[in-house]
């Protein structure tokens, strides 16, 4: 099971995953990428991307969504299964409690896997992924959603459950995908063309919707986003919003609980985070300036590339029409 974190690589993991579900590992055994549907059935094969919609992957229901899950479902279909299934859901890791009851029934050995990043740089993806587009304000917002980065406190849990043999937490590093199907799945990532999902937009675009808010008109309504993405090629990064006052807060709220995280790290992965200054030292930000998260006027020379880039695409789409 991998459950997350958010904005931790998992659309661009379940996205490779949709488009090649069926991988064959090192030791010759198969593993298979699966969604469960909103019924308790399972999505398999060319299914998934059938039903990938445009995201441009499948994943199972969200934590919120699992009531309506009938869980014998799932497990007399995962029993007809001769081998390792992959399920993917980035809201599962707040989620310990709910899963024990399914882990209960299915009765099958589950091995979990997270990813995380540094406090800081995911809130600052996190506000312009959901914040931007919530009608919250920016304090408010941010300190409301500081608990679900506290990684070591959302993680243990998922150590306790029925049927949990193995909690593994690796630290993104670049692209994850790569790294899942290497080290977590032990299969051959030779074949894995990267493609652009969940990436930042760049503040052009971000600007641009916060102006013209019928664009991203909710912190979910992002299929606009994936939309552009995968048309666009503009380059860029989203505004950076956190001054020095604001890091040093979010760093020292942490510090508890990323010591604690420290146990929960395989060796390799505890050096590179123990190493990693973004966890610990304000200063690692100290070349980032600081921007409003609030609507800005637009700027021109960040505007032109994106219009000339916008007729590109639409010319290139009415060629191939």
């Amino acid at each position: 099971m991998h459950i997350g974190g958010a904005k931790c690589g998992s659309s661009a993991l379940q996205a490779a995953l949709t488009r090649d579900p069926v991988l064959a590992r090192r030791d010759g055994s198969t593993v298979e990428y699966a969604a469960i549907d909103f019924r308790g059935g399972l999505i398999r094969h060319e299914s998934l991307a059938a039903r990938a919609g445009p995201y441009g992957y499948r994943s199972s229901p969200t934590e919120s969504q699992l009531e309506n899950v009938d869980p014998d479902v799932t497990r007399k279909q995962l029993a007809g299964i001769a081998h390792d299934v992959v399920l993917s859901n980035e809201s599962w890791q707040n989620s310990p409690d709910e899963w024990a009851a399914f882990l209960e029934n299915w009765r099958m050995p589950v091995h979990v896997v997270a990813y995380i990043r540094p406090q800081v740089p995911l809130l600052n993806s996190a506000w312009w992924q959901w914040g931007a587009w919530s009608g919250d304000p920016f304090n408010q917002w941010v300190l409301g959603h500081f608990r679900e980065c506290q990684w070591y406190a959302r993680l243990a849990p998922w150590r306790t459950l029925p049927y949990v043999e193995t909690v593994t937490v690796r630290l993104v590093r670049g692209d994850i995908v790569p790294d899942f199907l290497e080290n977590v799945l032990q299969a051959d990532a030779s074949h894995y063309q990267p493609a652009r999902h969940n990436a930042a937009l760049p503040a052009s675009v971000l600007r641009l919707y916060q102006k013209n808010r019928h664009l991203r008109s909710g912190p979910h309504n992002s299929a606009i986003d994936f939309i552009l993405r995968k048309h666009l090629s503009v380059d860029g990064s989203a505004p950076w919003v956190f001054d020095r006052a604001w890091i040093e807060r979010i760093i020292e709220k942490s510090r508890a609980d990323n010591e604690r995280l420290a146990d929960l790290l395989e060796p390799e992965m505890r050096n590179h985070f123990l190493e990693d200054p973004r966890w610990w030292d304000p200063a690692a930000f100290a070349h980032l300036k600081p921007e409003s998260p609030h609507p800005q006027p637009l700027r021109a020379d960040q505007l032109e590339p994106l219009c000339v880039e916008l007729i590109n695409s639409l010319v290139a789409l009415e060629k191939r029409a």
